[in-house]
């Protein structure tokens, strides 16, 4: 993940506890567009980024929606640079989820650090939601 620690060396992120890197909150469904204009979400609308296509998986006695996760992870802290904003769960000793970014831009010297979060290339071709965005992403960053 080379973006990604250019990403923390670039701007020292840092997480709620101090280290740098992600916080894990396992599957998670939904996700707010911040930077609705950016290029790569700009065609998307809100409830695009809700439960994406995925079938339900029965482990351990319990059905599991976890293939309709949009994410597993966010970034901290959320700056002014987030794209799409996610939540953890209720954990690492706090009371309340922790919001931070699922995808973001952040500028590094004279150019720009795309990071995602988002879990779009294992649907790629099935869900029209998460094909689209790899379309875009791919288009803006590589300057289509």
């Amino acid at each position: 993940m080379l973006v990604w620690n250019m990403a923390i060396t670039s701007r020292n992120l840092m997480c709620p506890r101090g280290e740098k890197g992600q916080l894990f909150g396992g599957d998670r469904f939904f996700a707010d567009l911040i930077e609705m204009d950016h290029p790569v979400v700009e065609d998307f609308k809100p409830w695009h980024w809700e439960l994406w296509n995925g079938k339900r998986e029965y482990e351990d006695g319990v059905w599991r929606a976890s293939a309709k996760g949009i994410y597993k992870s966010v970034i901290f802290p959320m700056t002014e640079d987030v794209i799409i904003s996610g939540a953890t769960f209720h954990r690492y000793g706090r009371k309340n989820p922790i919001v931070g970014m699922v995808a973001g831009e952040v500028k590094v010297g004279n150019g720009l650090v795309f990071f995602s979060q988002v879990l779009a290339t294992k649907r790629y071709g099935e869900d029209p939601i998460a094909t689209h965005y790899l379309h875009n992403l791919l288009t803006y960053t590589l300057g289509r």
